[in-house]
């Protein structure tokens, strides 16, 4: 293995629902005379909007031997990038409250296991995943940082 990459999505049975969603408001609009028809057209497109764009979002993270680059779309767009040397811990655990307890900045989409990283600089990020073995593989493989 020369690289890891996990992608996560939504499900398709999500986006088939907002579809479906989107779908019953056409309907529902034409019911209502012109002042609320006109509301309603505004606060269903802003909803459908919000919903195409909840469930469009991803988040990409690949582990190599230089570092784990993360990106999370499409709410930015830029990767970002931890080398091995700025990590001084990280490990694959299962989620349960660890963002109340501890500041992190978490990232994830699906999921009960994440990747829970501290940098030197006690920077913490959560990177949520759906193959928690294939990523501890991963981590024990590439990691020079002091692996939990």
């Amino acid at each position: 293995m020369t690289a890891y990459t996990e992608i996560q999505a939504y499900p398709l049975e999500w986006k088939i629902g907002v579809g479906i969603f989107i779908m019953l408001t056409l309907f529902v609009i034409p019911r209502f005379d012109n002042k609320v028809r006109r509301l309603l057209i505004a606060l269903l497109v802003f909803v459908d909007l919000f919903a195409i764009y909840f469930v469009s979002r991803k988040l990409e993270t690949h582990i190599d031997k230089t570092g784990i680059y993360y990106k999370m779309s499409p709410a930015w767009y830029g990767a970002q990038y931890l080398s091995w040397d700025s990590i001084s811990t990280v490990s694959v655990q299962r989620m349960y409250r660890y963002t109340t307890r501890m500041p992190a900045k978490a990232y994830s989409i699906t999921g009960k296991y994440a990747v829970f990283i501290r940098t030197e600089n006690d920077k913490r990020i959560i990177l949520g995943t759906q193959h928690p073995d294939e990523m501890n593989a991963a981590l024990l493989k590439f990691s020079r940082a002091r692996y939990q």
